[in-house]
């Protein structure tokens, strides 16, 4: 593929131009044998929804010319490699390629650069678990706020309803059709917490709805665990975190891998 030489930064800010480095960009660098630096940019340009679909990224590679100093000296790259990159720039006199990667600052010397549009790559995505959100997609009507209130208090959870500045909603200002955006939490807790938030609570037709539950409170492990068990207990068709889907045929892995039991 073409290459270019980047000397200056007027080079460097004409090639960039028009390519959106910062988002969903993740940073590898490697040592080549003759001793030169590789940057090696992949910008993700096809998302895979669930676990095992196919991923697609553009590489850039940006090679070092005369490469004499870096700094910091990170010899093995360990703590930036396949980090989110957040800042890439070019200084002049003396030349240098500027790199920020979650808050690691790397600066890096040499003669100039050549960069080249390298083979897309395709990947196929790895399982990965989100333990603070959980969407179940139900076969039924959305239920009631007041349903959350009643089968907490079963299990011994005086709850209440608040809104987005942890203020108390009682329960008759609440929608019963769709109350996204509230959040729930025990009376007991530090008036501070935010609780567990309905990201989405949402009756989608007469016997279909959607709820996504985010925990906002890393303290309320146990509150949140008894609020996913009483959603299990719902008609629930599939349940997602992260990338991971779970039908009714395996809820039963659902639970175990986030630590409940089975509502009786």
């Amino acid at each position: 593929m073409a290459q270019n030489k980047i000397y200056t930064k007027e080079d460097f800010e004409k090639w960039i131009n028009n390519k959106d480095f910062i988002f969903d960009t993740t940073l590898f660098i490697k040592r080549t044998d003759s001793g030169e630096l590789e940057i090696l940019i992949y910008k993700k340009i096809e998302f895979a929804n669930l676990a095992g679909e196919k991923e697609k990224s553009i590489v850039y590679s940006l090679q070092t010319h005369g490469f004499y100093e870096m700094f910091p000296k990170i010899l093995d790259f360990i703590n930036i490699q396949g980090k989110y990159l957040s800042e890439l720039d070019v200084v002049d006199a003396p030349f240098m390629l500027k790199i920020k990667v979650e808050g690691i600052m790397v600066n890096i010397n040499c003669k100039y650069l050549i960069v080249k549009r390298s083979p897309d790559v395709i990947d196929i995505a790895k399982p990965k678990l989100n333990s603070d959100v959980v969407k179940f997609s139900l076969n039924e009507k959305l239920p009631l706020p007041s349903f959350w209130i009643e089968q907490l208090k079963k299990i011994e959870y005086d709850a209440m309803f608040i809104g987005y500045f942890g203020e108390e909603i009682l329960l008759n200002d609440i929608p019963i059709d769709n109350y996204s955006s509230f959040s729930i939490k025990p009376l007991n807790s530090d008036k501070l917490s935010l609780g567990v938030n309905f990201c989405k609570a949402i009756g989608i037709t007469n016997n279909q709805s959607e709820i996504i539950l985010n925990l906002h409170d890393s303290t309320l492990q146990s509150f949140w665990k008894s609020l996913l068990n009483i959603a299990c207990s719902l008609n629930v068709n599939k349940i997602k975190s992260g990338n991971i889907e779970f039908c009714a045929d395996n809820f039963s892995e659902f639970q175990k891998v986030f630590g409940i039991v089975e509502v009786s």
